[in-house]
């Protein structure tokens, strides 16, 4: 029995990834949405009026802390394994901008940064 509880744990991880993956890319308006429904429930916390574009990928998200007006053009990255990653309201990030806090480290980004 022990081989079939991980074998739909690893299945549950993969459909998971899948759909991330599936989210991360979906190009338009209604990726958008999509990518503010999902990340909403994963993020530490999500303020009003925020936009991800397409490609922005989030690791231990619930390390992260995005406030009010905030919005990433795409393909952005941010990691916090083991740290925190903090952003106040009415933060602007170009494409392809990466803030990694892994393994401890802590990212604050204020109020009005564009």
């Amino acid at each position: 029995m022990a081989w079939q509880n991980k074998l739909f744990l690893l299945l549950g991880e993969e459909i998971s990834a899948y759909i991330e993956m599936l989210l991360r890319y979906w190009p338009g308006r209604s990726g958008g949405l999509g990518r503010l429904v999902y990340y909403g429930d994963r993020l530490k916390n999500l303020g009003d009026s925020s936009w991800f574009g397409t490609g922005t990928e989030f690791i231990y998200s619930h390390n992260i802390s995005i406030g009010s007006n905030f919005s990433c053009v795409g393909h952005c990255f941010f990691a916090a394994n083991g740290g925190a990653i903090v952003i106040g309201d009415r933060v602007s990030l170009n494409l392809g901008v990466q803030l990694n806090a892994n393994l401890g480290g802590q990212i604050f980004i204020g109020n009005d940064v564009l």
